[in-house]
Order: structure tokens, then C-alpha cells, then sequence
């Protein structure tokens, strides 16, 4: 066998039938590793790793690629498995029959090159990873370093309830589109759109180019609500898998958690998705002294950083303690006046051009909107709890009692008999600006009493009590 080293995206263009050959003999489905999909993350998206693919011949045959990003520390290399962002499992490009014996040889050809040098060898496929294990043990390198991790579990049934939620608002439709229909269709409308990190329209676009003589196809996924498209993933399709890549939604239909929708019906539509159940990583390193030394600092500094990312977090939460609103009840709901309210309709939701994302948000959250004359002025009642945003404040509210939000000075008084004659409650609770004292001096003239004063940070359990509320 044969050790060569490919480092730049132009010298792997003369092995693009050895790679797709060796995927096609494997019958892959790790759609990132397929040539057209590799080659154009190295040329468009990989300005921060230093990229070097080592081949292997035997005959004069190309029968393996082994991608790795190195770096120097110490003056020491370190090999670190080629991890692409949002990837769960990888493998290297080698038939599987092989992969034995041509593990075992590149190892051994890069130790027998490095007296000191540290392999990361990260988020492999079981299969892989029990290969590896294998080898360091004969070879008397196993790390004490050995790490499974659980893959994340995805809730089904909260993925369910997103798309219930958006059936709510009206007639949901959701539909398969080439490439070339999402450019034409909704490419000039994406600005009102965000995007998840990994969205790169001129990667997308160049791999679009890259595919048309593939067996890796580009698809996208459309969410439409009343016709008007919410959502879209981007799909990569690979030998009867499919796998998201990216995917964009509308801002204001950010609380319904519309990427959620698009990952549960693609995994409807093909049950191949899920990734292995472990990601397994190992840290290793040749026998000296130093290089030992190298990979210990290499994995501590790893350590420290995700422990430091943790405590800037909670630091993050420690804001000034400062009064945001007050919380006020009205027990006596003796209050008598001419009303006369309309519910808000899904239509005045999804057609309102000044506070739609507002409106959505309280729909989502099973609020019932009411207004005179324009739907965007209404106020908002809630049976079940009362939400602050601003304070992440959440209460669960007794039997026979309303939150009202969105009131106004002007027309409480109307609002609080309209209320009372629907919902018959036994309490009506509001929330008010702390700075606000003519508000404040209203609701005591209706009979108001404060009970609570909410700070900027107050959590209430909010976070556990979420999960509650349906």
C-alpha cells in the first residue's frame, strides 16, 4: 500500500470516481461525505480548518480518503477527524471490507512519521469507533480518554403539537419543490425570512451546480398557512434518505418553532433519518512523554472551555433587580356597561400588517382577542395562565379566572363588563407598567388590589412550568 496526501479542493478533482465509487460499493446515506457535497464545503466553507485528505493505493488503485484537520501545538501536529458543523455521525471514505487493514496501515505510516503527534478522533459511527479501539488496543495506545455520548432524543409528540397549532390558524399545506422552483418562487421574497447559522445560499447554489449528473439531489420543503409559505428546509435526498441541511421561517411565526415542524414530516416521509444512537470520541497520542503531555493540555483546554461557555451563561441571567410591572386582581366583578366586541378571527391574525407576530403569540398561547373596531387595537383574554415576556413571568391562574392583556385606560370599564357577562370569573387579573401611575390609579378605582410586583428577571419557574401549558 501506497500513503499520498491530497491538500487543496483542485488535486481532489482527479479522484472524484475512486470517492463516489467507494460511497456507491458502501451504499452510503451520510449525505456530507459524498464528493459533491465534501468537495464544496472545502471550497466554499472551510476558511477555518486546515483541511488535508490522505489517500491510500494498493495497485496502483485508490481504495481509501481519510479527511483530517491538522494543527500544531507545541510544535506537535494534531490530527482531528474532519467534523463538519450540525453532523452527528462520519465516516471515512474506505469500503468497508478494507477498513481493517487500511486503518491499521494509515496509523501506523503517521506515528512511524511523528514521534510525537495527538489524534481526535470525534463523533464516529460505531462501526468506526470499535475499528480504532481495536487497533489501539494491539497497539498499546488505548486512551483512558474514551467518551460515548447519547445522541439527542427528538419529542415526537411536541413536534406534533407545532403542527396542530399551525392547523389552528388555517389551512396548512406542506409541499416537496426542486431547487430550482424554491430560487424561482421564493428566492425573491427571502428577505423577510431568517435563516438557521448553517444557511449559505452561494454554497447551496454552487452545490446545485454540482448535482445535476448526482445521485445526491437538493430538495425543499415549503410550509404554507392560507397559501402564504411560513418555512422551507433545505433537504439533501441521498440514495432514498433524506437529511436537513438548513432551513428559513418567517419571524413572525418564531414561537411556534417551525423548524420542528419541517424535521418531524420529513422523518414521516422516510424513517432512515435517526443517526446511531451514540457518538463515541477518542483522544489518543503517540508514547512519549511529550506528546502525552500535549494531548492531556488538548483535552483539559477542551473541558475548560465548555465549563467556561456554561458559567457565562448563568452570568448572563444576573441582571439588575429592577421592578418591571405590577400584578393586580379584581375580586368584585360587579361592573356594569354597554358593550359591544368582536372576536378576533384567524383571517384578522394572518392578514394584520402591524402587530401579526404579537397577535400569533397570544393565539399560540390559547388567548381569545376581542376589539370594536380594529382588530389590531383588541384586547386579549386567557383562561389558563397568565405569560410576561419581558420578565418571563408565567402563572398558572385558579378556576374561574381571566388575564386580561392588552387593556386600555379608555376602555376598561367596557372590556371588564364584556368579560364578566362571557366568563362569569371569580377574578380578573392584569398586568401594569410600574411606571405607569394614571393606569394604576384606574384599575383602583375599579376596585383592583396590586398582589405582586414582577422584576425584570423573575423567572417563577417559568422555564418548568412551560411544558405545562398546552
Amino acid at each position: 500500500m501506497e500513503l499520498f496526501v491530497i491538500k487543496s479542493p483542485m488535486q481532489l478533482q482527479m479522484y472524484k470516481k475512486e470517492w463516489s465509487s467507494i460511497l456507491e460499493l458502501n451504499h452510503n446515506t451520510n449525505h456530507f461525505f459524498e464528493y459533491e457535497f465534501f468537495i464544496n464545503w472545502w471550497k466554499n466553507k472551510a476558511s477555518n480548518h486546515n483541511v488535508t485528505v490522505f489517500g491510500i493505493k494498493e495497485n496502483l488503485k485508490v481504495i481509501a480518503f481519510f479527511p483530517f484537520n491538522i494543527s500544531i501545538k507545541y510544535n506537535i501536529p494534531i490530527y482531528q477527524m474532519l467534523s463538519l458543523p450540525g453532523i452527528c455521525k462520519l465516516d471515512f471514505i474506505v469500503q468497508h471490507s478494507n477498513l481493517d487493514r487500511v486503518l491499521m496501515f494509515l496509523m501506523d505510516k503517521l506515528i512511524e512519521n511523528h514521534k510525537h503527534a495527538v489524534f481526535h478522533f470525534t463523533e464516529m459511527s460505531e462501526i468506526l469507533f470499535l475499528k480504532l479501539s481495536a487497533y489501539l488496543k494491539a497497539r498499546n495506545l488505548l486512551s483512558k480518554v474514551t467518551v460515548s455520548l447519547n445522541a439527542p432524543i427528538i419529542d415526537e409528540g411536541n413536534n406534533i403539537l407545532r403542527i396542530e397549532r399551525l392547523q389552528e390558524l388555517g389551512n396548512v399545506a406542506i409541499h416537496e419543490i426542486s431547487y430550482s422552483q424554491y430560487k424561482e418562487f421564493i428566492c425573491k421574497s427571502r428577505e423577510p425570512f431568517c435563516f438557521s447559522s448553517s444557511y449559505d445560499l452561494t454554497f447551496l447554489e454552487n452545490l446545485s451546480q454540482e448535482l445535476k449528473i448526482a445521485a445526491l439531489e437538493l430538495k425543499v420543503i415549503t410550509v404554507a398557512i392560507e397559501k402564504e409559505i411560513v418555512a422551507f428546509s433545505f433537504v439533501l435526498k441521498c440514495r432514498g434518505t433524506y437529511e436537513e441541511y438548513a432551513y428559513g421561517f418567517h419571524p413572525d411565526f418564531t414561537i411556534y418553532e417551525l423548524e420542528k415542524v419541517l424535521s418531524h414530516h420529513i422523518k414521516v416521509v422516510n424513517n432512515s433519518l435517526m443517526h446511531s444512537s451514540s457518538a463515541n470520541s477518542i483522544v489518543v497520542s503517540t508514547k512519549t512523554l511529550k506528546a502525552r503531555f500535549t494531548k492531556k493540555i488538548f483535552f483539559l483546554k477542551k473541558k475548560q472551555l465548555a465549563r467556561k461557555k456554561v458559567l457565562f451563561k448563568k452570568s448572563k441571567s444576573l441582571s439588575v433587580r429592577k421592578y418591571k410591572y405590577l400584578l393586580a386582581r379584581l375580586t368584585d366583578t360587579q361592573v356594569k356597561a354597554v358593550s359591544d366586541f368582536k372576536g378576533v378571527t384567524n383571517i384578522d391574525i394572518l392578514t394584520s400588517e402591524n402587530n401579526r407576530r404579537e397577535s400569533l403569540e397570544k393565539a399560540f398561547r390559547k388567548s381569545k382577542g376581542y376589539y370594536s373596531i380594529d382588530p389590531s387595537k383588541a384586547f386579549w383574554v386567557n383562561e389558563n395562565f397568565i405569560f410576561n415576556e419581558d420578565t418571563v413571568f408565567l402563572k398558572e391562574l385558579p378556576a374561574r379566572s381571566v388575564y386580561l392583556s392588552s387593556w386600555n385606560r379608555q376602555e376598561l370599564e367596557k372590556q371588564l363588563s364584556f368579560i364578566q357577562k362571557i366568563y362569569l370569573p371569580n377574578n380578573i387579573y392584569v398586568l401594569v407598567d410600574f411606571t405607569d401611575k394614571v393606569s394604576q390609579e384606574k384599575l383602583k378605582l375599579f376596585g383592583f388590589q396590586i398582589i405582586e410586583r414582577l422584576k425584570l428577571d423573575q423567572a417563577n419557574s417559568a422555564h418548568k412550568m412551560r411544558r405545562k401549558v398546552k
